[in-house]
C-alpha cells in the first residue's frame, strides 16, 4: 500500500472513530440533560392530588361555606412559583368547576 493510501485511510478511520464518539457523547449527554429538563420543570410548576383529609381545615370549611351543593369534589396541592395552594374540582348545577384557596382557607378564584 502505498504511503498516500495508508495516510488516506487512517485519515478515514479517525474520522469514523470521532463520529462513533461524538455520537455516543451526545447520547450521553442527552440521556443525563433530557430527565434533568424534566424534573426542572417538573418542580417549576407542580400539581398532584391529594385525598380530603390532607387539605387543612380552614380549606375544607371555606370550600363547603362557599359551595354548599358541590358534588364529586376532588382536591389537589398545587405549587407555583413557590405559593401553596390548594384546588376544588368539582360539579355544581350540572357544570364542571374548580376553586382555589390558600392554605389559611382565603378564596383566590374560581375556573
Amino acid at each position: 500500500m502505498s504511503e498516500d493510501k495508508w495516510f488516506l485511510c487512517c485519515l478515514l478511520r479517525m474520522v469514523s472513530l470521532t463520529l462513533i464518539l461524538k455520537t455516543k457523547t451526545m447520547k450521553a449527554l442527552i440521556s443525563i440533560i433530557i430527565p434533568f429538563l424534566l424534573l426542572f420543570f417538573w418542580n417549576c410548576s407542580s400539581e398532584f392530588k391529594i385525598i380530603s383529609g390532607d387539605v387543612p381545615p380552614a380549606v375544607v370549611s371555606a370550600f363547603q361555606s362557599k359551595y354548599p351543593s358541590a358534588q364529586n369534589v376532588e382536591w389537589e396541592a398545587e405549587k407555583t412559583d413557590g405559593h401553596l395552594a390548594f384546588e376544588a374540582e368539582f360539579k355544581m348545577e350540572g357544570k364542571r368547576k374548580e376553586a382555589y384557596f390558600k392554605p389559611d382557607g382565603t378564596f383566590l378564584k374560581e375556573e
